[in-house]
């Protein structure tokens, strides 16, 4: 009886801990895909100087 009690807690936990990563995975995710295209965007040459600089400071703050 106890220990299935402390099973159970320690599933709970354990599914918690899970929905966490998965949480934590995804915003790494977005955050790299988010990097990647500023990334593109400062290669290409229509956009100016100025927007640049934006866009640098933008990904420094991902």
């Amino acid at each position: 009886m106890v220990l299935d009690n402390y099973q159970n807690k320690s599933e709970i936990i354990l599914k918690g801990i899970s929905k966490c990563e998965n949480i934590n995975m995804k915003i790494r995710e977005n955050i790299l895909d988010k990097q990647k295209i500023l990334s593109v965007m400062l290669k290409l040459p229509k956009f100016d100087e100025d927007l640049k600089d934006k866009f640098k400071i933008m990904g420094r703050r991902l």
